[in-house]
């Protein structure tokens, strides 16, 4: 801390961030907070910068969370989170292979044989894994390596 004498009063700064910041006085802190948050509404972190950056007291980031937290308009244009929709079951097909889940893999580097992607098909009601090696990834070729397997 530092003091500096300006036209007889006593100012008291912090210098710990190489910037003098003054030492405001409780009766001024509400003001400092106020004007500086109803610029923007910016939210509490980049309120938070913007005043610590010019100003220092104690309990200073508690007041500002405190402030912001309070603010009504604030509360009112917080994106709120959006529903997420409970879990459907899905029913478990009757017949074998009537369901499956189809997934291409890659680019992979190119084996000896010249394949580049991976299909790999499952069976919805036996769980049973098939994996098709393919040159092409065109609808064609994965129709045709699905009725090849």
């Amino acid at each position: 801390m530092k003091q500096l004498d300006i036209g007889g009063s006593i100012l008291t700064c912090d210098r710990s961030t190489g910037v003098l910041r003054p030492l405001v006085p409780a009766a001024f802190r509400h003001q400092i907070l106020a004007t500086v948050h109803l610029l923007s509404h910016p939210g509490i972190r980049p309120c938070r910068c913007l005043i610590t950056s010019r100003w220092v007291w104690p309990r200073m980031a508690t007041n500002i969370a405190a402030l912001c937290q309070d603010c009504l308009e604030c509360q009112r244009s917080k994106v709120t989170r959006q529903f997420t929709a409970a879990p459907v079951s899905i029913p478990i097909p009757n017949r074998r292979f009537s369901h499956i889940h189809a997934n291409l893999v890659g680019p992979l580097p190119t084996s000896k044989d010249g394949y580049t992607h991976i299909l790999t098909v499952i069976d919805r009601s036996t769980r049973w894994l098939e994996v098709v090696p393919l040159w092409s990834t065109t609808a064609v070729a994965c129709a045709d390596a699905i009725t090849a397997s």
